[in-house]
Parts: C-alpha cells; sequence; structure tokens
C-alpha cells in the first residue's frame, strides 16, 4: 500500500513535524546520562525521571500548542535512551523508563478529553520506546491504544504492538498482545484507513516480516493468531470486497511457507490450506460479481492479484514441500489468471484445483458461498 498515506493520517489528525528519525534537541535539559547508564537499582533516580517524563506529557495533552507537542514528542523519545543508541543504555534504565511512561500514558488515555492528536502522538512514542528498549512494561498502552475509537490511533497502536511482540512472544504477555492484535484488525475493516490497520496487523504476525524467528509455543500461537484473522477477515469476502484485498494473502505466506509447513499440526495445516482455498475461491467469486455489475477494473484487478498470489504460495509448498506435481500444476493454472482472464477459465481453474486440493487433503470442504444480495466492492 502507498505509505505516503500514512503521513496522511498523520497530518490530518494536526500530528506535524518529524516522527522518530533523527529527533530534534529537546527544548528542555534532558535526563542526565547518568541516569542512563546506572546498572544498579533505579530507586535512587525514579523520582527524578518520572517528574521529568511527567512534565513532557502535559504538554503532549496540550492541542493548542503543536510545536510544544512535538517537542515533547521528540524529548519523550530520544530521552528513552543514551544518545539515541539503545545499546549504550542500561535495561535497567529502559524498564523504569517505559514502566514510568505506561503509568502516565495510561493516566493520559483515561482521560475521556484526550483529543485524537494527542493520542496518536502516545502512539508513536510507544512505538519507538517499546522497539528501543525490547520489553513489555508498555503492553498495558499499547493494548488500550489497539481498542481505540479512532482508526488513526489504532493504527499507531498497531505499529507500536508490532514493536513490541519479539519481547513478548516468548513470555506470558504474548497472548494478550496476539489477541489485541487480532481484535483491532477485525475492529475495523472498512474504508482506506482500516486497509492499513489490518496491513499492519498481518505484518505484527508475520515472523518473515518482523525478521523473528519463533519456535515452539510461540510459533503454533502466531500459526492460531494468524488463523483467527484470516478466517474472520474472510467473513468479509461472503458480503464484498474490504480494503486492499492483498492484505488477505501474508497469512498464507507465512503458513503455507516451506520453512514453517512441517512445524505446523495437522488441524493447523488443514485450516491453513481450507483458509487458503477459501479466498481464492470468495475472491474469484467477487471476480466475476465484479465484472457482472461492471464494478471498477480496480476491484478486479485487485482481487485477481490477491488470488493469483494466494494459488502461488499454495503452488510453492506443493512443489518444494508435498512433492504433489499434479496439485502444484493446478494451482499453477490459478496462478496464471489475471484481471483479463475469461469467466469459463476461471472456473475451470477453480474445480481442477479444487479436485487437487481435495486428493491432496481429504478433509478439505467447499469454499463457504458468497450471499446472494452481495455485489462486488460493496465492502469499500
Amino acid at each position: 500500500m502507498n505509505r505516503r498515506f500514512v503521513w496522511f493520517i498523520l497530518l490530518a489528525c494536526g500530528v506535524c513535524g518529524r516522527v522518530w528519525a533523527d529527533p530534534a534537541p529537546a527544548q528542555d535539559e534532558g535526563v542526565p546520562a547518568a541516569y542512563k547508564k546506572a546498572r544498579g537499582d533505579a530507586s535512587a533516580y525514579r523520582d527524578d525521571l518520572t517528574s521529568r517524563i511527567k512534565t513532557e506529557i502535559a504538554k503532549l495533552a496540550k492541542d493548542q500548542d503543536p510545536a510544544g507537542q512535538t517537542q515533547a514528542r521528540e524529548w519523550l523519545i530520544s530521552e528513552s535512551v543514551l544518545n539515541n543508541t539503545p545499546s549504550s543504555t542500561s535495561d535497567n534504565y529502559l524498564d523504569a523508563y517505559s514502566s514510568i511512561l505506561n503509568a502516565q500514558f495510561m493516566e493520559l488515555l483515561s482521560n475521556p478529553d484526550t483529543s485524537v492528536r494527542a493520542r496518536v502522538n502516545v502512539g508513536i512514542v510507544a512505538a519507538k520506546v517499546a522497539e528501543w528498549s525490547k520489553n513489555t512494561q508498555l503492553l498495558p498502552t499499547v493494548l488500550q491504544l489497539l481498542k481505540d475509537k479512532s482508526e488513526a490511533v489504532v493504527l499507531w497502536g498497531e505499529k507500536a504492538a508490532g514493536s513490541m511482540l519479539p519481547a513478548a512472544l516468548n513470555g506470558p504477555k504474548r497472548a494478550p498482545l496476539l489477541d489485541g492484535i487480532v481484535q483491532a484488525a477485525l475492529q475495523h475493516t472498512t474504508g482506506e484507513v482500516g486497509g492499513y490497520v489490518c496491513e499492519w496487523a498481518y505484518r505484527d504476525l508475520n515472523p518473515g516480516l518482523q525478521n523473528s524467528h519463533p519456535a515452539g509455543a510461540a510459533l503454533s500461537d502466531l500459526v492460531d493468531y494468524n488463523l483467527k484473522l484470516q478466517q474472520g477477515r474472510l467473513n468479509l469476502y461472503r458480503t464484498g470486497v474490504p480494503p486492499a484485498p492483498y492484505n488477505d494473502t501474508f497469512a498464507s505466506q507465512f503458513l503455507l511457507d516451506p520453512t514453517y509447513w512441517t512445524q505446523l499440526t495437522e488441524a493447523q495445516k488443514l485450516a491453513a490450506i481450507q483458509a487458503a482455498w477459501n479466498f481464492i475461491s470468495l475472491g474469484c467469486e467477487q471476480t466475476r460479481l465484479a465484472i457482472e455489475a461492471k464494478q471498477s477494473t480496480n476491484t478486479i484487478s485487485e482481487l485477481m492479484i490477491a488470488v493469483s498470489t494466494e494459488a502461488k504460495a499454495l503452488e510453492d509448498l506443493a512443489n518444494r514441500r508435498l512433492k504433489d506435481l499434479a496439485l502444484t500444476g493446478a494451482m499453477h493454472d490459478i496462478g496464471v489468471l489475471g484481471p483479463g482472464s475469461k469467466l469459463t477459465d476461471i472456473q475451470l481453474a477453480l474445480t481442477q484445483g479444487f479436485q487437487s486440493l481435495q486428493a491432496a487433503f481429504k478433509d478439505l470442504q467447499p469454499a463457504p458461498e458468497v450471499e446472494p444480495r452481495a455485489a462486488a466492492g460493496a465492502g469499500q
């Protein structure tokens, strides 16, 4: 998706200035370097650090002073580490800073008068501090952002969740964070911003895109939550076409990856195959409806690109891991379909594809049908 749209969201909320690249010098004195280097208990400087953070968060809440808000946001990011370098900062300081920040943010977010602009700024700070601190102290803040009524705030909540997930994956806070990521995406399914919320949720859950290497229970949970998000999203295709269908291929690009495939349980494998087939079938049916209703060519193109991508993931799995020539060929025939394909060719490829998939996975079921009243593009 077009990344310039993210900046439009920020500007629409009145969030101007740089986000976190090379923060500008703070307007006030920074946190003493001795605090940031201290390896021992943070109790000696915690009260002073709390006072400094509280002062900046008060500025962050003042919409009438946008310049002050920007400076406060950059101060809160830059002062979380020493010289913008997390590796030079002690874990004790990072834990203390994140903990204090979380408490102050939760107080701000609990105030019904806190503006969207201020809440977006909270999300920006939380995303960067979570990335740098590599801890889960900001989890309550992130979960609150994910439940926000503003899509712009939720968007930054997803970004912050993705920053925190590597630290949460191997601990007890993994499940609430994963659940928050998925529920937020399933609550925001319309419009262009909803498309971005969905995309970032899938990116959060995809270890390939996060450059992480989960194993054991962490990997199993990632698989389950990818399936949960994907299956929830697939329900939308029964009544229309949600924004940016390509987003819904991200789950299969992870779940059907030959590298991860052998680590899935048999139930997870079948669920992943079923979801992939349901997406292909529903996408093709919505394409047919779009053609018959003379809908936008963009809708048709987006649907068929997504269908092709999904089929290619199945083709790669069939070729490299399953060693199933018939299935490889059938998925290839779907993968080469495009916006200009004839409906008869699409239907033939679908029929052969289902037969080949069911031969390999005997418990595979036909895809759910599109509701008769549905028309392609209805979800946009």
